[in-house]
């Protein structure tokens, strides 16, 4: 496996948890799934506004949620136990004023849940490649809710079990070097 490596000191939890394609069919306990979302529960949020919702396919209605994906995805993530939808409010709730950092409230409540999950010795797949209408209808969505992504939850088995074309792009990736990502200062043109 490819070994990351930070720059600068940080913690090792932040570059060993990755998004692996790979998932063994074994369960996930409620009571597990359950601090999983606690986790999402407790990130901060404009006014707290709090505009995230999640939906939680296990079981049977895992196959609504399997269905709502495109077939690249359905193709790994079937084996996955566990398929969360998360949606969000794009108003907030007083005003019906339009809430602009609701997506990224949303993006700070996803990633508490799936360092959670890492903690725990979980692995997660966030999923943008979805069919947002029939996504809607299968599962019933409120029109207040606007779907996010899809993360595909559970333990990590081995690379072998993908697709040859899959099996290739299993190992966690590198990041952008610092300066392509921020600078001191403003913009200089």
């Amino acid at each position: 496996m490819q070994q990351r490596k930070p720059d600068y000191p940080i913690s090792p939890f932040f570059y060993e948890r990755w998004s692996p394609r790979s998932f063994a069919s074994s369960e996930i306990e409620k009571e597990v799934l359950l601090s999983l979302l606690e986790a999402a529960r407790w990130a901060p949020s404009s006014m707290n506004e709090q505009p995230w919702y999640y939906l939680i396919g296990l079981g049977k209605d895992k196959e609504l949620f399997l269905d709502c994906l495109v077939p690249e995805n359905q193709l790994w993530a079937k084996k996955a136990p566990c398929l969360i939808l998360l949606l969000y409010r794009p108003y907030f709730s007083k005003s019906q004023k339009e809430n602009p950092t609701a997506l990224f409230d949303c993006g700070l409540s996803a990633m508490s849940l799936m360092l959670e999950a890492h903690l725990r010795g979980l692995i997660t797949h966030p999923m943008a490649g979805f069919h947002h209408e029939k996504t809607l209808q299968s599962l019933r969505i409120p029109k207040e809710y606007k779907p996010i992504c899809f993360f595909a939850v559970g333990y990590q088995a081995d690379r072998e079990l993908l697709p040859p074309h899959l099996q290739e792009r299993e190992f966690p990736k590198g990041r952008l070097n610092l300066d392509e990502i921020c600078r001191f200062g403003p913009f200089e043109v």
